[in-house]
């Protein structure tokens, strides 16, 4: 053979070393570059150090619930009872009211006999004259506090309930719309009326048989305290404040 060709071998293949030693030193390399792949993958597996995985986070998020809206309970409570007025009734005189217009059905200026031509269902008229006004009317009741009506020119000019029996009757007494009648207490009738004014007094001061007045429109509710100096014990409707101090003057 020409000493510059490489020669082959039987196979086929070529020969592992050429002339200038290239073939060696190139298979050398490329051995030596597998073994330290296989190196280090052995070295690897061998030295226990867990292999790093991806993990997946997972974000709780909230749902709305529905709730369900309570269910209606039965009241049961019992109800309170409210007072109720009695209805009126020309037989008794606990149902009439006493305003600045009127004491039960009679009217302040009306027509005086049509006035007291009811009063017979509850009061019994007096027998007893007043010479000097024999119009004036005198009404008796062993159940509720005795009436006077006092007229002037054919009209009832004033109405006084309670203060003229020999024995004071308290009980079954016409009243104001605020539940003012005899034998109320006069502190709860300064606190029914604010503008309740002191008129003066058939007395002593302030005291027994002094008169706490009001004035309603034109017309005026007086308050004259009894014996005892502290209770209503008679309440006058009229034009003028003051009661007469003789009814048959």
């Amino acid at each position: 053979m020409p000493g510059n060709q490489n020669p082959r071998v039987q196979d086929g293949t070529k020969p592992l070393l050429d002339d200038g030693g290239g073939l060696v030193k190139g298979a050398v390399r490329t051995t030596g570059i597998i073994i330290a792949l296989m190196a280090s993958t052995v070295l690897a597996a061998c030295s226990g150090a867990p292999v790093s995985t991806p993990t997946r986070t997972v974000i709780a998020t909230a749902t709305a619930s529905a709730v369900a809206p309570p269910e209606p309970t039965a009241d049961t409570s019992t109800p309170t009872p409210t007072a109720t007025e009695a209805a009126f009734s020309l037989s008794d005189p606990a149902t009439w009211t006493i305003s600045a217009e009127e004491v039960g059905p009679i009217a302040l200026g009306g027509e005086l006999q049509g006035e007291i031509d009811d009063l017979s269902a509850a009061y019994t008229r007096s027998s007893d004259a007043c010479p000097a006004s024999p119009e004036t009317s005198f009404w008796e009741s062993a159940d509720a506090p005795w009436l006077a009506v006092v007229p002037r020119g054919g009209n009832v000019a004033g109405v006084a309930v309670g203060g003229l029996s020999p024995e004071p009757v308290t009980t079954n007494s016409p009243e104001t719309a605020a539940g003012i009648g005899v034998g109320t207490a006069l502190a709860e009738v300064q606190s029914a009326y604010p503008d309740l004014q002191y008129t003066g007094t058939y007395g002593e001061q302030q005291g027994p048989f002094s008169l706490w007045s009001v004035q309603i429109g034109g017309s005026y509710i007086t308050f004259q305290l009894g014996e005892d100096g502290a209770t209503v014990g008679m309440i006058w409707v009229g034009a003028v404040a003051m009661p007469p101090y003789e009814y048959c003057a």
